[in-house]
């Protein structure tokens, strides 16, 4: 790709790591929509499970540490995927991303 500015010419190329999400807007009888819900909601089962994650070379690129007292976001007492208490005293190894979220690294 090329950006031209002020008369000159820069290259750059774009390397995404992009999670495409389907969103539909249904306008109509809320009823009706209800009932669509749950049929949408007992055939997509099938589909959950063909998410995935972030790719591995993503989560190789986050930053890993050992979570010792005081080194979780404030007022981060549990993993935000499993739920489970971090404990300091464990000494497990955490990673927090920029949103302040921190994970068991093995969750991820």
């Amino acid at each position: 790709n090329t950006l031209s500015r002020n008369g000159m010419n820069y290259d750059f190329a774009v390397v995404a790591d992009l999670e495409v999400v389907k969103v539909e807007l249904v306008v109509g009888d809320q009823s009706l929509m209800i009932d669509e819900i749950l049929v949408m909601d007992e055939s997509s089962d099938s589909t959950v499970s063909g998410r995935k994650g972030a790719s591995k070379s993503v989560i190789k690129g986050l930053k890993k540490e050992k979570l010792f007292k005081g080194t979780t976001g404030e007022g981060t007492t549990c993993c935000a995927v499993c739920l489970e208490e971090l404990s300091a005293a464990a000494g497990s190894t955490v990673t927090e991303l920029t949103c302040s979220h921190v994970f068991h690294h093995a969750c991820i």
